[in-house]
């Protein structure tokens, strides 16, 4: 159980730095290419194509499972905020457990579109040609896959958690 949920917390953090240093290279390709197109009269190629369909795309979808593992998501407590911590430790667990079938079906869903897009070699047109950009899918299908874990993790140390209390209240 352990392993899991360190393995799902690696694998979140690993893909969070991966959006930060994303996220640095958008800034240094955007700033390249507005230097290049006002000092030297040459925009660089692709430069929207690229942002767009992928540094923006592994930006938005690679931290989900670190948002999600530091409940950095929105939280309502309007009708949990009187709860004991128990019921709200089932309320969680059993709300993760829907959202992994939601998260598991979307995740399912993008790798088909991933894998059908892989061998078609979907590209986008620039102005001076096309750009391939069937690898950007890959980062929904990993974000979230990632997801997923985190969930499950998230869902096994809740029934840990549900049982340990059960137990505890017993003797």
């Amino acid at each position: 159980m352990e392993k899991v949920e360190r393995f799902a917390d690696w694998l979140s953090s690993a893909a969070m730095w991966v959006a930060i240093v994303v996220g640095t290279l958008m800034m240094l390709h955007v700033t390249a290419d507005v230097f290049a197109r006002n000092f030297l009269s040459a925009p660089l190629f692709g430069t929207i194509e690229i942002v767009s369909n992928y540094y923006m795309v592994a930006m938005s979808y690679l931290p989900l499972a670190w948002i999600v593992k530091n409940e950095g998501h929105i939280f309502v407590e309007l009708f949990t905020r009187n709860m004991s911590a128990r019921a709200l430790l089932r309320l969680d667990t059993y709300v993760a457990v829907i959202t992994l079938v939601y998260v598991g079906i979307v995740t399912w869903k993008t790798l088909e579109s991933a894998i059908e897009q892989t061998q078609i070699r979907e590209q986008t047109e620039s102005a001076l040609g096309f750009i391939s950009i069937w690898q950007s899918r890959w980062f929904v299908v990993i974000g979230f896959g990632c997801f997923a874990l985190q969930l499950l993790a998230q869902i096994v140390l809740g029934f840990a958690r549900m049982r340990n209390k059960s137990e505890a209240s017993a003797t």
